[in-house]
């Protein structure tokens, strides 16, 4: 399991205006190191990866930390996005939604990805 934050002590020698002689204080404080990016999970999607051609594909989606998300249909740029997403009306055949997420230390993850297909008729 990779690391995903570091707990990391530092000692810092606070010097305030005081006289020569005296010495300066230690002080230490714990910091949380954020070294991994986070992780999108889909929650809810349309039911057996399907809708009808022209209708709007919903999906529901989490991180396991907190993050803004970033959502994108096929080949289309990244959008920010917040969870429901839904697309744009699908024209018939197979599409791709990928959903990638960005915590507060600026991690980018890896985009997750999921399918649905609009098919004409029943």
């Amino acid at each position: 399991m990779p690391l995903r934050s570091l707990l990391l002590t530092a000692t810092l020698a606070l010097v305030a205006a005081a006289p020569a002689s005296a010495a300066p204080l230690p002080v230490s404080a714990p910091t949380a190191v954020d070294l991994a990016a986070p992780t999108v999970v889909f929650t809810a999607g349309p039911a057996g990866g399907r809708v009808a051609a022209g209708a709007r594909a919903t999906f529901a989606f989490g991180a396991d930390e907190p993050a803004t998300f970033a959502c994108r249909l096929d080949a289309a740029p990244y959008v920010p996005c917040v969870p429901p997403w839904s697309t744009a009306p699908l024209k018939p055949g197979n599409h791709t939604i990928s959903v990638r997420a960005t915590d507060a230390a600026g991690h980018i993850g890896k985009p997750t990805r999921s399918t649905v297909t609009a098919r004409r008729g029943r």
